[in-house]
């Protein structure tokens, strides 16, 4: 009989970004941070230079973070901004995002993360088309080896393709194509066989983060056709 570990031996929490039998035994279990360093429960002190993910871009264990916290929840740990209810903490972070924002007069939108955030902004693009009487525009077109989150539009406007297999079509949406990076006749001849006026968006036509482009002076089919 075999003495190798499988998967079911494991702990009970499965990793949605991990192939798990490749890293089980391997998992790197964190226990505490200090500033940009973290600590492993086997003792190892490691640098955090992804801070998390990009999401404890202050440092672990800042003070003043956890004084607001703590007098937070004593004051109202959470509620939601269903129907008619909001809360004042959300009214003010969705003032203070739209201060920031480049758009005149912006409207914000909460969720839970990029996952949910995009899921909503394919499901506005395609509503905006059905306000505007054009109906036919559903496609999302987005770039090979983009990624955007694990829910069902973002697992299928991914250019990934070990991210859309495994579930018996080509994308969990079926209303999705992928256009190379930098391939820009690639990406018109694309849109000409879809047909302009079956696009909602192509992901990418604007500024991302990291610094990087808008592909707008590249790409000119991103803002020509319509």
């Amino acid at each position: 009989m075999s003495t190798t570990p499988t998967v079911l031996d494991g702990p009970a929490l499965w990793s949605a970004q991990a192939h798990m039998p490749s890293v089980l035994g391997r998992q790197l279990v964190i226990e505490r941070g200090e500033g940009s360093y973290l600590h492993t429960t086997d003792g190892r002190r490691l640098f955090d230079g992804t801070a998390g993910l990009w999401h404890a871009n202050i440092g672990h264990g800042h003070p003043a973070l956890a004084e607001a916290a703590h007098a937070q929840m004593l004051k109202l740990e959470t509620y939601h901004i269903f129907a008619r209810f909001a809360n004042d903490q959300a009214l003010t972070l969705a003032e203070r995002l739209a201060g920031l924002s480049p758009i005149d007069d912006p409207k914000v939108i909460l969720n839970s993360g990029g996952s949910d955030a995009i899921d909503v902004a394919c499901k506005l693009a395609r509503r905006h088309w059905q306000r505007e009487g054009r109906p036919t525009k559903t496609i999302i077109l987005s770039r090979e080896h983009a990624y955007h989150g694990l829910h069902a539009y973002g697992t299928s406007i991914a250019g990934l393709d070990f991210n859309r297999e495994g579930y018996g079509t080509d994308s969990l949406v079926p209303e999705t194509a992928r256009v190379p990076v930098h391939d820009a006749d690639a990406i018109a001849r694309t849109i000409a066989d879809l047909g302009a006026q079956n696009i909602a968006v192509r992901t990418g036509c604007r500024p991302v983060r990291e610094g990087r482009p808008a592909p707008h002076a590249r790409f000119p089919a991103c803002r020509t056709r319509n």
